[in-house]
This record gives structure tokens, C-alpha cells and sequence, in this order.
């Protein structure tokens, strides 16, 4: 779908102002869950809560903009499908949404938590928005026009590619499926080489952070398998748009909708890759 820089921008402003009032939400309802600590059932409750209005107010706030809007969020999509992974791959127009990346860290106070936002067209993301509320730091981008941070009120930065030329110096992040058995202990066991062989991986809790982190420079790799597309779609403009090669484990062109995403500099994807595909 074809639209102008000024369209751009205006839909820039929106995704920024929606998350914004998004994160309000979330910091509202975090605060309760201090009360809620000993019953542990109550504070998943709040935190279920909080999920589905977060995703509420962002559906309702760009359909005010705009009614021809798609959407893709993770609570609306589990509601209709639970579990499963059907996704219209070729929609245009459409947002996918993540109201709260990182629902342990949040439940447990740790600040790592965040919403993400994606306008999506043909399977392509072409506009981005992750906001961190309690770190106050928002990510955002549009398709071939770089990539930027942002910390409270401060001027934005612009994101720019780690140059960190070896595997062995590099410092990485990654998370791991939910799915116990032969599949977790694979990945354990890539885990576990890949340790090996770099400076030291950080298991931050938010693939979205994580891509984050990385595409800001203070972390140089991210790999994980199993995530959904609301995990990367809105993080991975962001990497790629600072410079970053963001694909699948085998380097297939990254795509939303791939049960693999890695993410990291030119320099060291090739001995990621090669250790990814064991």
C-alpha cells in the first residue's frame, strides 16, 4: 500500500501517542499488583486485565484514524483461535499489536516490559513502535528512514549497527519456548554451545527488549525460536532500519510470521547461523 511521507508521519504520531497512553494503562495496573502478592491467582487476574484493555484502548484509538484498520493483537487473536497459528499472511493495512511483551517481568515488578505496534503491508513492516513505560525509552521506525531511541522527553537518538567483529567478543540475548520435551532441550543444547563461544548471553524475559537492546547497540545478537508475531514484528523494523540482518535460523528474509528470528551484525551471523542449524 502506497503512502506519502506526511501519511507516514501522521500514522507515526498516532502509534507514538497510542502507546504512550497504552503504557499509562499498564504502569496504572502494575501498581495494584504489589497488593495482590501471597494470591497469586489474583494478580494473574490483573495482569490478564491489563493485557486486554491495553490491546482495547490501541484497537479503539486507531479506529477512531481510521476504520479500515486490520488488526492482529495477542489477546484478540488467542480469544478466537487460542493456541493455534492462523495468520492471513498477505493482509494489507493491517496493525499487529502486542499490549504487554514480557507478562512475567511485569507481574513480578522488573521494569522489562513493553507494548509493541506494527503496520504491517503484505506480510512487510513498514512502521514500528516499541515503548518500555517504567524505563520511560521508546523504539521507533519507518521502512528506509532509520531507526531511533528515545528516553523520556530527550532529543531522539538515531540507532546504528554494532561493529563488534567476532562471535567471541559479542555480547547476546535470547529467550526459550515454552514447550518442554525434545524441542527445549535442543535448544538448551545450542544454548549452551553458544555460550562457549561468546562473551555471555543475557535471558532478559522480552524478545521485543531484546531486539530492542540489540538495535541500540548495547547488545549484539539475539536468536529464539517459537514467537509469535506480535513478539517480533514491531522490533525487527527497528533492527533492520539500524542496520542489522534480521532473518530466520537458515538466513531465509525475515517474515512476522517465522517460527525462528535471528537477529544480529553481518560479521557475526555466519557463525551464529552455523551453530543455529545443528
Amino acid at each position: 500500500m502506497k503512502r506519502t511521507k506526511a501519511e507516514y508521519n501522521n500514522l507515526l504520531k498516532l502509534a507514538k501517542e497510542t502507546a504512550l497512553e497504552a503504557g499509562s494503562l499498564l504502569i496504572k495496573y502494575q501498581k495494584q499488583l504489589g497488593k495482590l502478592q501471597v494470591e497469586s491467582k489474583k494478580a494473574l487476574g490483573v495482569v490478564s486485565e491489563a493485557d486486554v484493555n491495553s490491546e482495547k484502548l490501541i484497537i479503539k484509538k486507531f479506529k477512531n484514524f481510521d476504520s479500515s484498520f486490520n488488526f492482529l493483537g495477542e489477546e484478540g487473536h488467542y480469544q478466537n483461535h487460542g493456541e493455534s497459528k492462523i495468520y492471513n499472511e498477505s493482509e494489507d493495512n493491517l496493525w499487529i499489536i502486542d499490549p504487554l511483551d514480557g507478562t512475567s517481568n511485569y507481574l513480578s515488578g522488573l521494569d522489562l516490559y513493553c507494548i509493541c505496534l506494527a503496520l504491517v503491508d503484505k506480510g512487510s513492516v513498514v512502521l514500528s513502535v516499541v515503548y518500555a513505560p517504567a524505563l520511560e525509552e521508546m523504539y521507533y521506525a519507518v521502512k528506509g528512514e532509520g531507526s531511533f531511541y528515545q528516553k523520556s522527553n530527550s532529543k531522539p537518538k538515531k540507532l546504528k549497527c554494532s561493529k563488534i567483529p567476532k562471535l567471541k567478543d559479542s555480547l547476546l540475548v535470547t529467550g526459550f519456548v515454552s514447550e518442554k520435551g525434545s524441542v527445549f532441550e535442543h535448544e538448551f543444547s545450542l544454548f549452551r554451545e553458544i555460550m562457549t563461544k561468546c562473551r555471555g548471553v543475557r535471558r532478559l524475559g522480552s524478545a521485543a527488549l531484546d531486539i530492542c537492546f540489540v538495535a541500540k547497540g548495547v547488545l549484539d545478537g539475539f536468536w529464539e525460536r517459537g514467537l509469535s508475531p506480535w513478539d517480533t514484528a514491531a522490533p525487527s523494523l527497528i533492527a533492520t532500519e539500524a542496520g542489522y540482518k534480521i532473518s530466520d535460523y537458515c538466513g531465509k528474509k525475515y517474515s512476522p510470521f517465522d517460527e525462528t528470528v535471528l537477529c544480529c551484525n553481518k560479521s557475526i551471523a555466519p557463525s551464529l547461523k552455523k551453530i543455529l542449524n545443528k
